[in-house]
């Protein structure tokens, strides 16, 4: 690690959490990075099709193109002037809207962006026209956002879902789009103070506070995605620091595990091992190629890495090598202002994942602590063995 960058991780500091009156929660990350995002988070998300279908996705689509208060053509010119973007997604309970740009910007594009999306107004017949139509599926957001339908257990309904119209999207936006229940991350070099002069104007409605999903239990199974691939994933607890410290150095080791292998016999050269933390699920993610599956059993394989660094078979030299790359990977993320803000709002503005107390216990961090760690959350019933293969995903 360079001098520079050593520096400037060590003046983190953690974020500044405020909620603000009738409005959204605010969760700033000051970073010094090139540029600043902006992370809004309505509380509602794929659990809302259960009502009525597609309605999450709908609504999602209808604040940007069927809203008289975000006209396109000035919300694209102000992004271009501050060589911005601005990109949504839907997870299984949040719909999430992300802006990045040039610090020196963020005042005028806030100016476009927040009226548009806490006070927005519908047009009847644009909504109505982007219902006749396939609705774009969000694939902005993390891979296993698209998941919560596989795994979130169900009551049976009565009766079907419901259609979606007009009237229902307009309903549900002016029940769950509302400031009160909204969460803004940010990251970058930002004006706490500026922040919230922002985000005072825009009140109203009230935060929804639903409990957490209860989800199917460990199971296997198959469904559509847009490449073949065995996807294993397994809960983990990220309650302290020191357990998710462990997770990042399995990160590192268990790639090295897998992916080594593979790459031996010619399979692959690539694999996937990465936490997914977010407001309803926390899940330790493996993703192969399929590949020729008559040269090698994924599950034999995967179940072999993991049950070796489950019984604590990684030699020091191993563990210091996976803690130095997780090292490498925070710090990069830690001074990245997309990665920042993603991290805050997946978490739910948890320091121990997310703030400098993260790398603090990745350098405290022992094999002797990380195998007792490990063997807790590699050890529990909860996990999933998922068969992806290439179709169409909605």
């Amino acid at each position: 690690m360079s001098h520079l960058l050593a520096l400037l991780l060590s003046a983190l500091e953690p974020a500044t959490a405020l909620s603000l009156p009738d409005g959204p929660s605010l969760v700033v990350a000051r970073r010094p990075s090139a540029a600043v995002t902006v992370i809004i988070q309505f509380r509602t998300g794929l659990e809302a099709n259960r009502e009525v279908l597609d309605l999450a996705n709908a609504s999602r689509v209808a604040l940007l193109e069927a809203n008289r208060a975000l006209e396109p053509r000035a919300l694209s010119e102000a992004l271009f002037s501050a060589d911005g973007n601005l990109s949504s997604y839907v997870s299984w309970n949040r719909t999430t809207y992300e802006l990045t740009c040039a610090p020196a910007e963020l005042d005028a594009v806030l100016g476009v962006v927040l009226p548009g999306l806490f006070k927005p107004k519908l047009d009847d017949a644009r909504l109505a026209a982007l219902l006749t139509h396939p609705l774009p599926w969000p694939f902005a957001g993390d891979d296993n956002d698209a998941l919560g339908p596989f795994l979130v257990q169900h009551t049976p309904l009565e009766r079907p879902p419901a259609a979606a119209t007009v009237d229902l999207i307009k309903r549900h936006l002016g029940l769950t789009f509302t400031p009160a229940n909204a969460d803004v991350v940010v990251a970058g070099p930002v004006d706490v103070e500026a922040l919230k002069r922002h985000l005072a104007p825009f009140t109203g409605g009230r935060r929804l506070e639903t409990p957490r999903p209860l989800l199917v239990p460990s199971s296997s199974g198959t469904f559509l995605g847009l490449t073949d691939e065995h996807l294993v994933m397994m809960s983990f607890d990220r309650s302290k620091a020191q357990a998710m410290a462990t997770l990042r150095v399995a990160v590192e080791a268990l790639t090295q595990a897998i992916l080594e292998p593979l790459r031996k016999q010619g399979n692959t050269y690539f694999i996937a091992v990465e936490p997914y933390v977010s407001t309803w699920t926390n899940l330790l993610t493996i993703v192969v190629p399929v590949g020729d599956s008559q040269r090698y059993d994924a599950k034999q394989m995967e179940s072999a890495s993991i049950e070796a660094l489950k019984q604590g078979k990684l030699s020091n030299v191993d563990f210091e090598a996976a803690r130095s790359r997780a090292l490498a990977v925070w710090a990069t993320r830690a001074l990245d202002s997309v990665q920042t803000a993603r991290c805050y709002a997946g978490a739910e503005g948890d320091e121990r994942w997310c703030g400098p107390e993260a790398e603090v216990a990745l350098h405290e961090l022992t094999l002797e602590g990380f195998n007792r760690e490990l063997s807790r959350f590699l050890g529990g019933a909860f996990g999933y063995r998922l068969r992806v293969t290439r179709g169409f995903l909605r």
